[in-house]
C-alpha cells in the first residue's frame, strides 16, 4: 500500500566500479536513484516521486583512452622480438638435426635391406628355359623399431623445446605493469589473454593497430 511506501527505507542500488587513470574515462552515467525527488525520506518503490519500481536499471558510458606503452613496456617489446627471431633459429637448428638423423637411419636400413635381397636372391635356382619368373608388387613395409623410436625421440625434443620458450616467454612478460600488459594484449591481438598468448605462442594481428611482430 502507499502507507507501507513511506515507511520504507532508502534503498542503495549496486554499483559500477572501475579503475579511473588506465584505458577507460568515464563520459556518462545515469543517475542513481536517490537522486530523483525526494527518495531518500519516502524510500522506493514511490508513486509520488513517479519512480514506481526499485530495479531501475544502473548504466554508464566509457571513452577508451588510447594507450601506450610506458616503463619498461617498449624494451619488452623488443625483447619479445628478440625472443621470437631466436625462437625460429632453435627450432629450425633442432629441425634440420632429427631430418638428418632420420636420413642417416633411413639410409642405413635401405643398404642393409639391399645386401639382404642380393643374398636372398644368390641363393635362388635360376629360371628354366621357357618359364619368365613373375614380378610381384613389393608390400609397403612397416616402419622399423628404430625408426619409429626416432620419430618418437624428434616429437618429444620439439615439444621439450616449445616449452622452454613458453617458459623464457613467461620470464619477459612478467615484469609488465598492469597498464603495459593491457597495452600489449591490444596489441597482439590475442583475444584469450595475455598470458595465454605467452603460453601458446601465437597471436593474431589487429588491423587498426601497431602489432607486434613475433
Amino acid at each position: 500500500t502507499c502507507d507501507d511506501l513511506h515507511q520504507m527505507g532508502a534503498w542503495a542500488l549496486d554499483h559500477l566500479l572501475y579503475t579511473p587513470g588506465r584505458r577507460l574515462t568515464l563520459c556518462a552515467a545515469w543517475e542513481t536513484l536517490e537522486g530523483v525527488g525526494n527518495t531518500l525520506e519516502t524510500g522506493l518503490p514511490s508513486r509520488k516521486n513517479g519512480v514506481p519500481t526499485d530495479h531501475l536499471p544502473v548504466a554508464a558510458v566509457f571513452c577508451v583512452q588510447a594507450g601506450k606503452l610506458k616503463g619498461n613496456g617498449t624494451g619488452i617489446v623488443n625483447q619479445l622480438q628478440t625472443q621470437r627471431e631466436e625462437e625460429r633459429r632453435r627450432l629450425g637448428i633442432l629441425d634440420s638435426e632429427i631430418e638428418q638423423e632420420e636420413a642417416a637411419l633411413a639410409d642405413l636400413e635401405s643398404n642393409v635391406e639391399t645386401k639382404a635381397v642380393h643374398d636372398k636372391t644368390q641363393c635362388l635356382p635360376p629360371n628354366q628355359p621357357g618359364k619368365k619368373s613373375k614380378k610381384r608388387k613389393p608390400k609397403k613395409a612397416r616402419p622399423s623399431e628404430a625408426t619409429i623410436f626416432l620419430k618418437r625421440a624428434g616429437r618429444e625434443k620439439r615439444r621439450a623445446l616449445i616449452a622452454q620458450f613458453s617458459k623464457e616467454r613467461a620470464e619477459i612478460v612478467q615484469g609488465l605493469s598492469m597498464e603495459d600488459a593491457d597495452e600489449m594484449e591490444d596489441m597482439i591481438g590475442s583475444g584469450t589473454g595475455l598470458w595465454e598468448w605467452v603460453r601458446m605462442g601465437t597471436a593474431k594481428r589487429c588491423n587498426n593497430k601497431p602489432s607486434i611482430n613475433i
